[in-house]
């Protein structure tokens, strides 16, 4: 039974449905005893009153149940009913011309509300659990005070049919419950899978960017090196990349993290190793901007910015690029321009690593969007931006 909602939202409704219907059943039981009293004792009848005042506490009690749901107060309502239902029965089997046996209603009645309390329980095994006491409880006090009034004692086929009732409820609300807690669990399952793959996906993106930048970059650059040692600097580079990969670091931002003074050392560094490869650069706007982001933003920016002007170096055939760093509308903006040969972008194949794991994957992965444009001859303008304030997860912080 789903009554249109969400599972969960459905069984939360109710659940609530059935201790609002409980709790209103047991009052009416109580108001009819008490209208019976108010009618016998305006007959004359003054032991009617006793009953009447036994109906009031147990009324006061049922709704701090009601309102409250609390084990403390299903207990104390437990207790203080049956010795109501006891007080009840007993005024009723000893009053001048009363009942003979306890199968009448009017007995009955403080019986099927004491009983009825438990259906507001938090539960279906709850509800069964004080329903059952409640009727054990008011079987118990009818009992005794059918004796001490030497009437009969006979089942009362009105508390019979509410326990029937609410315990056909309170079953079926606990089969459908387990349903929905299987439900429940599925749903939580199939997030958490999604969330798995969502991580797996970044992992092997920056496994891809991590061995483009390194192994292969520097198997490019050793293989177009001249005869003899390699340059200092390049040999320097290999070293520290092998040590990087070999202790499984490449899953963690290469450009680090920290305040603004430490994001401006890591682009100085960028901007140093750039001059190994034979490209001059220059940087201007502020680069303290880098400090706004979110660690791994700005990681991901800084190793995006590396990896185009590594491009620079290989492909635009010029040894001098441009940096221009600016925040614009919330986000920060980085641009690396060069006056190179260019490229068609329409044209550039789906393997390029460089573009598309070591630049766009990296970028797209921390909330952020890159631009490309470039035309043969005239050079190349990679235009990066990233929300400021972003999360790891690329959702911006509030």
């Amino acid at each position: 039974m789903t009554i249109g909602l969400p599972q969960h939202l459905a069984r939360q409704t109710l659940s609530g449905a059935i201790a609002m219907g409980s709790g209103a059943a047991a009052f009416v039981s109580l108001g009819a005893a008490g209208l019976i009293a108010i009618v016998l004792a305006a007959a004359g009848d003054v032991s009617a009153l006793v009953a009447l005042l036994v109906v009031i506490v147990m009324a006061i009690l049922l709704t701090l149940l009601v309102r409250t749901r609390t084990v403390a107060a299903a207990s104390v309502y437990l207790v203080a009913g049956s010795v109501g239902v006891f007080i009840f029965t007993l005024e009723v089997l000893g009053a001048p011309g009363g009942y003979s046996d306890t199968s009448n209603l009017l007995v009955g009645l403080p019986h099927i509300a004491l009983l009825l309390g438990g259906g507001t329980a938090a539960g279906a095994g709850a509800g069964l659990a004080w329903v059952g006491a409640g009727f054990g409880g008011g079987l118990i006090a009818a009992i005794c005070a059918a004796e001490m009034a030497g009437a009969a004692v006979r089942p009362n086929t009105p508390v019979l049919l509410a326990l029937g009732l609410i315990v056909i409820v309170l079953v079926f609300d606990g089969f459908t419950r387990g349903d929905a807690h299987q439900s429940d669990h599925a749903l939580q399952r199939a997030r958490r899978e999604a969330r798995e793959l969502d991580i797996r996906r970044d992992y092997e993106l920056r496994a891809t960017a991590r061995l483009h930048d390194t192994a292969l970059s520097h198997l490019l650059a050793i293989a177009s090196s001249p005869l003899g040692p390699l340059d200092a600097a390049l040999r320097s580079a290999v070293e520290r990349d092998v040590a990087f990969l070999v202790e499984r670091e490449w899953f963690r931002p290469a450009g680090g993290s920290g305040p603004a003074s430490m994001q401006r050392a890591v682009l100085g560094e960028t901007v140093a190793r750039s001059a190994t490869r034979g490209v001059r650069v220059t940087v201007s706007g502020d680069a303290s901007a880098l400090g706004d982001l979110d660690p791994e933003a700005a990681a991901a920016i800084v190793d995006a910015v590396d990896q185009s002007l590594a491009n620079v170096a290989r492909h635009a055939g010029v040894d001098a690029a441009e940096i221009v760093v600016a925040e614009i509308g919330g986000r920060l903006t980085v641009a690396v321009v060069d006056a190179g040969r260019g490229f068609d972008t329409e044209t550039v194949a789906h393997d390029r690593l460089g573009l598309r794991a070591s630049i766009i994957g990296l970028v797209s992965a921390v909330g952020g969007d890159v631009r490309i444009w470039s035309t043969p001859g005239a050079g190349t303008t990679i235009l990066l931006s990233v929300p400021l304030g972003v999360r790891a997860t690329g959702e911006e912080a509030p």
